[in-house]
């Protein structure tokens, strides 16, 4: 049997089916509804989901630290509240979008050791295979790649000898 008394209370946007009046969306302390947490994760301060920026603020820096510890399978990634509220100065000014979001947090030095290395090791795969493609594709794959990476990688490269062809 199921305890109601110990669910949380339905916050849906809808209209109530009782009285077919809206259902007022207000942020509970300590918790986060699913559409809440998505406007954290996704960005959007005007999307209507908390009763004002105060409180996304506030829901921020209450639950912040567990939903990026429960999404282990973004590496090199935050959320955009977390861009919004508590990167540093130095790094929100340098947004330039999602493409860009590893090689920043990389760069300002805000990536887990593990999650930098699975960062850079994609970087390293993507590095590999933009060598074969057409210059403007290339530059495009590079430009997401720290530039002193880059120059590493292809310095390793000029200087590792062409294996000869078996005759």
């Amino acid at each position: 049997m199921v305890d109601l008394s110990q669910q949380r209370p339905h916050r849906s946007r809808g209209p109530n089916r009782r009285t077919r009046k809206p259902l007022i969306n207000a942020y509970v302390p300590g918790e986060l509804s699913s559409a809440e947490e998505m406007s954290l994760w996704l960005g959007d301060p005007s999307d209507g989901i908390f009763p004002s920026p105060e409180a996304r603020k506030a829901a921020w820096f209450e639950r912040g630290d567990d939903m990026i510890g429960r999404l282990p399978g973004s590496p090199g990634r935050q959320p955009m509240a977390w861009w919004q509220y508590s990167a540093p100065e130095k790094l929100r000014t340098r947004w330039a979008g999602r493409d860009f979001e590893p090689c920043l947090l990389y760069l300002g030095s805000e990536l887990a050791v593990d999650e930098e290395a699975l960062v850079v090791s994609g970087w390293y795969d993507e590095f590999k295979r933009a060598r074969w493609r057409p210059p403007a594709e290339r530059q495009a794959i590079l430009e997401c790649i720290p530039a002193g990476l880059v120059e590493v990688w292809q310095r390793e490269i000029a200087a590792t000898p062409v294996a000869a062809k078996p005759s």
